[in-house]
Parts: structure tokens; sequence; C-alpha cells
């Protein structure tokens, strides 16, 4: 996986038009190892876009709002 800066758009997991695709939009990811995910966006906590955002950091973020989306639709 290539690495992700701070600012890099993340691919929407689920159909777009779809209940979990639109739930997914706008999860607010907490941050993990400075890391979150929020409105289909990676963000840096400090903002320092020259980071990279790791591939193991990435998955669990990618997880975390992926099971967001699911409480936001399924309850």
């Amino acid at each position: 996986m290539e690495s992700l800066k701070h600012n890099s758009k993340v691919s929407n997991p689920f159909a777009k038009n779809s209940n979990l695709g639109k739930a997914w939009g706008i999860v607010e990811t907490p941050y993990h190892n400075s890391w979150k995910i929020e409105f289909g966006v990676l963000l840096h906590q400090r903002k320092a876009k020259t980071l990279t955002c790791d591939s193991e950091t990435f998955e669990h973020l990618m997880l975390a709002s992926k099971e967001l989306a699911e409480i936001a639709v399924f309850n």
C-alpha cells in the first residue's frame, strides 16, 4: 500500500449511495497514533503534512470507521 499523507482522500469502503456509505461519509474516527479519518479525509492531529500514515495504523482506522458507520446505521 502506498503511503498516505495528511489530507489524503480515503476511498469509501461501502457503496456510496447505500445507508452504510452515507454513514461512513460522516464518520469521525478517534485519533489512533496521531491519525484519524474525518469525512473521508485522513488527518494528522498536528497537521504534519510531511508525515505518512503507515499501513497498520491506516487499517486500524478503516476498521474503526467501518464499525462506527455500522453502529450508526444498525442502531
